[in-house]
């Protein structure tokens, strides 16, 4: 089963994304990208003494989110897996930050009361919007959700790895965390390419471990969409953007690789 919000393909019903963020997966989603720290710092130094709101869509866990607050940023967030938003909450409270409002909403069709000066979606996670109309119909939300002066700012990748090597028959290890008291948790994945379609149809295996010996295990898909550099620039503006920019001078951005653009309204 892939995770493509509400679609249905090639016979197959699929589950919506919040679906797979949730349980053991987002109460492990932290320790597995604890050591991803370089798109922290990016997204603090872009907010950065800059004023006005900004609300993140799909901010899990406020791995982005927490350290835009404590810097002083007025950010809100946005995303559609309840569980990860719990241990936002959780997070959020222990930080003394507990005021800050999310909402569980899917990012492809969200209704927020209020405009903000930015919005921002990081590390990718625009990518799991597979079918183009959920893109666009996200990106066309962004846009009526932004002051008449405000900007998007979003960075997508190219798996050019996983591409050239077309396909993974096998189980390879993309994650292993353990915890204090011995736990452990490993996410496995193999994966095939679709080169007309540009997404990764990834499976993901699941393992966790307490005293050593498995406590649980199951399997999920999830797949991801690429975009080259203009074909994106071409979607935000169907989407009603103007003055879109490629951030070629961010320390995110890799050529053929990761591109980071910021769109005005």
């Amino acid at each position: 089963m892939a995770f493509i919000e509400g679609k249905q393909e090639q016979g197959v019903v699929m589950a919506p994304l919040c679906d797979i963020y949730t349980g053991p997966i987002a109460d492990w989603y932290d320790d597995w990208l604890s050591e991803r720290k370089e798109d922290i710092a990016y997204y603090v130094e872009v907010f950065r003494g800059r004023s006005g709101s900004a609300l993140e869509l799909a901010c899990g866990t406020g791995r982005l989110l927490l350290p835009l607050a404590q810097s002083g940023v007025a950010i809100e967030g946005l995303d559609s897996a309840p569980d990860m938003l719990a241990i936002l909450r959780k997070k959020a409270a222990l930080l003394g930050l507990d005021d800050i409002r999310l909402y569980e909403q899917p990012m492809q069709e969200f209704a927020i009361p209020k405009k903000f000066d930015s919005i921002f979606i990081a590390g990718g996670t625009f990518q799991l919007l597979i079918p183009y109309e959920h893109a666009l119909a996200c990106l066309r939300c962004a846009h009526q959700h932004l002051q008449d002066d405000g900007s998007l700012l979003i960075d997508v990748f190219v798996p050019w790895d996983d591409i050239q090597s077309g396909s993974s028959s096998s189980y390879r290890v993309v994650r292993d965390s353990t915890r204090a008291d011995g736990s452990r948790g490993i996410v496995l994945e193999r994966f095939e390419i679709d080169i007309p379609a540009q997404v990764t149809k990834g499976i993901y295996r699941y393992e966790f471990y307490k005293d050593s010996r498995l406590a649980d295990c199951f399997v999920k898909d999830l797949w991801v969409r690429w975009y080259w550099k203009d074909e994106f620039v071409n979607l935000l503006t169907a989407a009603g953007f103007s003055n879109v920019q490629t951030l070629t001078d961010s320390s995110l951005y890799q050529e053929w690789h990761v591109y980071v653009f910021r769109a005005h309204k």
